[in-house]
């Protein structure tokens, strides 16, 4: 099993870049005294803002960058607690995150076959098209990249990107394909 989540969960070196990334970020959100999270808006709407930040060396947050973190969070703690018991550790030993995600490890069976769904085809759609600078928000602005996503793909995009999205659900759904679009406008 640890061999899985090895694979599943990026490398420290990833992990290492990312926080550095994270770090530095946060050095300049506490400069301009704003929240992180707006300053990663501002990037995705395109705020003049944006520009200035970037001068700083604040890092616009890439799909590389996001799937790090999501398949940190997803599979994170497995892999340390699974390394550890190959290691020879005792379950004992194993912090209460780790001895949980062991746990509940077959349940990410579930969670492999979900990223099959609407976020990673819009991630590896976007990272074609758009290249790897590109984040998530931009592949789903991109009205080929939406023509290519389902009513359910959509439907997902639009209910797990809304914090950055949010007022733009009826863009998104007209580059959707399929006769049911109507019934997505409930999300609004």
């Amino acid at each position: 099993m640890s061999n899985l989540y090895n694979f599943l969960a990026p490398s420290d070196d990833q992990l290492a870049r990312l926080r550095a990334i994270t770090s530095r970020e946060s050095k300049i959100a506490d400069q301009t005294g704003m929240d992180l999270r707006e300053l990663y808006a501002m990037f995705g709407y395109g705020d003049p803002r944006g520009d200035i930040l970037e001068d700083m060396g604040f890092t616009r947050p890439t799909l590389g960058m996001n799937l790090i973190q999501g398949r940190e969070f997803l599979f994170g703690a497995q892999k340390k607690g699974f390394n550890k018991l190959k290691e020879g550790a005792d379950f004992l030993d194993l912090t209460g995150e780790e001895q949980f995600g062991i746990v509940l490890s077959p349940l990410d069976l579930l969670d492999i076959g979900g990223l099959t769904f609407g976020l990673k085809k819009l991630a590896q759609a976007g990272l074609k098209k758009l290249g790897p600078k590109a984040t998530l928000a931009d592949a789903a602005k991109d009205k080929q990249i939406m023509k290519l996503m389902s009513d359910s793909e959509a439907k997902d995009i639009i209910e797990k990107l809304k914090p950055v999205i949010d007022g733009e659900q009826e863009f998104l759904l007209r580059g959707a394909k399929g006769p049911n679009r109507k019934n997505l406008l409930h999300l609004q």
